[in-house]
């Protein structure tokens, strides 16, 4: 019989020291401190980002594949051409300059532009909310404090 003195078998991995949770209590992973829902939030607003450019954010999904298809479909197409111009018989030169071809052109590139923090996002929302709105300054900065916390 090949097990462990307790009657655990080894597959199951190391035995801890400490009994199991009860039911519903909760037990943080070593080393990780547990987080308040106000500092969960204060790091979600730190984190997260949003499309702020002024366009349909849904339609972000297709229009960076879109975009990163059309730029390497280009490259492709002008590396096609530089070998294209290098068939038939074979020169001396001809491998070099075909390379130099290749190499000359610098590639295109598009990358996306980065979206804005949610914290930022918010706060931005919240100020041009208080230019529109027609509570008084003491009503307001409560009731932006009660929307943050």
């Amino acid at each position: 019989m090949s097990g462990r003195a307790d009657g655990r078998s080894a597959i199951l991995g190391r035995v801890s020291d400490q009994p199991p949770p009860e039911p519903g209590e909760f037990r943080a992973k070593p080393g990780s401190a547990r987080r308040s829902p106000q500092e969960k939030k204060r790091l979600s607003y730190d984190r997260d980002c949003r499309n702020c450019y002024g366009e349909n954010d849904k339609s972000s999904r297709k229009a960076i594949r879109f975009h990163k298809r059309r730029v390497n479909k280009t490259n492709r197409h002008h590396d096609r051409q530089a070998l294209q111009r290098s068939t038939g018989p074979r020169q001396p030169d001809t491998e070099d300059l075909t390379e130099q071809r290749l190499h000359a052109r610098k590639r295109k590139k598009w990358q996306k532009g980065a979206d804005a923090p949610l914290g930022g996002y918010v706060n931005v929302k919240l100020r041009r909310r208080r230019g529109e709105s027609r509570y008084d300054d003491s009503t307001w900065n409560q009731r932006v404090w009660e929307y943050r916390s």
